[in-house]
Formats: C-alpha cells, sequence, structure tokens
C-alpha cells in the first residue's frame, strides 16, 4: 500500500512540472528572496502560453513591518509594460502570507498569474516583472524573469 502511495505521489508530481528558478533579477525591495518555484515549467526560462494560469511559490523574509500587501504582475514585450491578471491581488489573502508581517520572519507565498489571451506570438521573448508592495508602496518583494510565449 505504501508503494502505491508513492506512485501516486510521483505521478501527480510529474504532471506538473516546476522549475526553482535561478535566472532571475532582483528589482529593488526590501526583502529577502530566499527561493522561487515557478509551476508549470519544464526549464528556464519558462514556456508560457496564452490564457493559461501559473503558480509562483516565493519563500521571503520581511524586514519591514506592513499591515497589508498587493500583488502586482507586468509582462514586458518588446519594452512595453502589460499588466497581467494575478490573484490575490491582496497578498495577505489566501497567498500563505499572514499580516501583519513582523521583520525577520520569514514566509511562503503563493499567488496565480494569467498569461493575457492575446499573448500568441510564438517564440517571442518577453520578461514577468514580480512584485509584492507594502502599506507604504515600496516593493516587499520584486523580481524579473525571463519567458518564452509557446
Amino acid at each position: 500500500m505504501r508503494f502505491l502511495g508513492i506512485v501516486v505521489l510521483f505521478a501527480v508530481i510529474s504532471s506538473c512540472p516546476a522549475v526553482i528558478l535561478t535566472d532571475y533579477t532582483r528589482c529593488e525591495s526590501h526583502g529577502t528572496i530566499n527561493s522561487i518555484l515557478f509551476e508549470p515549467c519544464q526549464k528556464e526560462p519558462c514556456h508560457v502560453q496564452g490564457s493559461q494560469n501559473y503558480t509562483a511559490q516565493v519563500n521571503f523574509t520581511a524586514h519591514e513591518h506592513s499591515m497589508t500587501l498587493e500583488n502586482i504582475y507586468h509582462g514586458f514585450f518588446a519594452g512595453v509594460q502589460v499588466p497581467f491578471e494575478v490573484n490575490p491581488k491582496d497578498a495577505c489573502t489566501d497567498s500563505g502570507i499572514h499580516c501583519p508581517l513582523i521583520p525577520g520572519e520569514s514566509h511562503v507565498y503563493v499567488a496565480n498569474v494569467t498569461i493575457p489571451a492575446y499573448a500568441t506570438s510564438v517564440g517571442m521573448r518577453l520578461a514577468g516583472q514580480w512584485e509584492v508592495r507594502d502599506d507604504t508602496g515600496h516593493n516587499l518583494m520584486c523580481f524579473v524573469f525571463p519567458l518564452i510565449l509557446t
């Protein structure tokens, strides 16, 4: 029975591949990013499709107190910044983070982004910028990573 449980767990994990991102750039922020998991993704740079949902799981350490947090995600297509839908918008709700944030505590943050349906230029490279802003409007965490439309 234990073997069957291991087989089922492996099937679930392998059906939804994820990558721990290493090819990203930190933007100006006052938190420390410890790790980023992006799924589904086979390898970096991640290949994404329009109208599809993707999940980021970020382990980070807060360095300042904040009562509220806001998720923001942009794609950069040929130098043009385009907002993407991200859920939840309120990063203190249903994302694994409990506000208020206390400096020095580590958190695991989970949010989903939907690639816009109009993003259909196969092979086009773009950059994704994920931000979580605190109650003063400053970035608690921010990172930019490469993507390829498929």
